[in-house]
């Protein structure tokens, strides 16, 4: 009887079989009472029925995709070029996209079809508002796979290459991009798809107060807002047709590697940039006010001292320099063949760490160790939560296809990476600290 009440449309072909073996044993064995008879015929007709359906669809399926290619077939015209059999993944399906195909699609003016046309499916699903002909999802930025393009006058490229292909050791190279590091250190990254401009509601750190019964309360706690407007950012190429259509694997490479490590580095550059604009300043504690050279660890540790009290936390925090931060403090102190890095790591176990989206460059005195005027060339050392950092993403990668622009005609396509971003900090979170590896002064 169990057997009996399977659900037949929904059961595996597996468990149907199962189920005609246990019927059609107590049918034979004459184990069936006679009023339960006709169900039992009626279930072995009707799975009867199911399993010839599951046989056809599956040779209609091999038909479909399993024919091999000294052979086609009409069934498989439709059939999507990123499909290797009966499931699908999205790996198989970011293995099988062609950045190169899809940009002669937009040149030839042809629909996209096959992988290509799954995965801007896939990136105008995650990005509504995107207005590229060509949207790649998040998910496939991260795994695309790797020509020549043009000499620098965008001329003359049979003549470069005198009709080879040749590739230096260890493949061809993207441009050269800084590290991106506040997502590292735990900035928070957010979709701002939906709204131009987001409002971040934060509760600013507060602190509670002792009072007697009747007095009124002077603490409180209040909704600090940050909002985040998006900045756009672009990369662009120039690169020939014949490339794309002879290398178009080696293309996709460096296409989408330097697109994607380009706008990842501005939006750090971003994030760093609203991190220095709202960070509180240490003043150092040279004799001369002028003076910002590293000497010993009493600025350090006031730098130390006003991070605790802006986050309350009880630790000693990472430091983190720029350029001429870092050659500041692992300048050697006078006198000793130790360096302030050196000191620092050894007595409190926190690490020193470079950030090359921390600019250097023009300090007001007045911030820096009080006065006038300007401090030019000073590095800056800084000291702060960066959970409190986010970086607001309008989209990801939207490609433009310009076969006709300034720098492109039909045999050299300009391509343009667009994205959007905002960064902001939630409340006050960092400090920081000038320095510089010798005596410089006010200007």
């Amino acid at each position: 009887m169990q057997a009996m009440n399977l659900d037949i449309d929904a059961a595996r072909s597996m468990d149907l079989v199962n189920a005609r073996n246990l019927v059609n044993a107590a049918i034979q064995g004459n184990d069936i009472a006679d009023d339960h008879l006709p169900q039992a015929l009626d279930f072995m007709q009707r799975s009867a029925e199911r399993m010839e359906q599951k046989r056809t669809e599956l040779r209609e399926m091999a038909a479909k995709y399993d024919v091999p290619a000294s052979k086609p077939n009409k069934s498989t015209a439709g059939a999507p070029a990123y499909v290797r059999g009966t499931g699908d993944s999205t790996s198989t399906i970011t293995s099988r996209f062609s950045i190169a195909r899809a940009v002669n699609n937009v040149m030839d003016g042809k629909q996209q079809d096959g992988a290509e046309a799954e995965m801007i499916a896939e990136g105008r699903s995650q990005f509504a508002g995107a207005s590229g002909q060509i949207v790649v999802p998040d998910w496939a930025a991260r795994e695309l796979r790797n020509i020549y393009g043009t000499d620098a006058s965008l001329t003359n490229v049979d003549a470069a290459v005198t009709g080879l292909q040749t590739l230096a050791p260890g493949g061809l190279k993207v441009a050269l991009h800084g590290q991106p590091l506040a997502q590292q250190l735990g900035a928070q990254v957010i979709d701002g798809m939906g709204g131009q401009s987001i409002v971040l509601p934060w509760l600013g750190r507060t602190d509670a107060v002792a009072l007697e019964e009747s007095e009124a309360s002077s603490s409180s706690a209040d909704f600090q807002s940050v909002t985040l407007t998006p900045t756009r950012y672009t990369r662009q190429v120039t690169v020939s047709a014949l490339s794309l259509r002879t290398t178009p694997g080696q293309m996709d490479a460096v296409i989408m590697r330097d697109f994607q490590n380009a706008i990842v580095t501005a939006q750090d550059k971003q994030a760093f940039a609203a991190i220095q604009s709202s960070a509180a300043w240490t003043s150092a504690t040279a004799a001369n006010t002028n003076d910002l050279a590293a000497t010993d660890m009493e600025d350090i540790h006031n730098l130390v001292s006003d991070f605790m009290d802006t986050t309350g936390r009880n630790e000693y925090p990472n430091l983190i320099v720029s350029r001429l931060g870092a050659k500041a403090l692992n300048t050697g102190l006078s006198g000793s063949d130790t360096t302030l890095a050196e000191r620092y790591t050894a007595q409190t176990g926190a690490r020193i760490i470079p950030a090359v989206n921390l600019i250097d460059g023009n300090i007001t005195s007045a911030n820096a160790v009080g006065g006038t005027g300007t401090i030019a060339g000073a590095g800056v050392v800084m000291a702060g939560n960066f959970n409190h950092v986010v970086i607001c993403r309008y989209g990801g990668i939207d490609l433009l296809v310009d076969q006709f622009g300034t720098n492109a005609s039909r045999h050299n396509i300009s391509l343009h990476c667009n994205a959007y971003s905002a960064a902001g900090v939630l409340n006050n979170a960092f400090n920081q600290l000038a320095v510089s590896a010798a005596a410089i002064s006010a200007s």
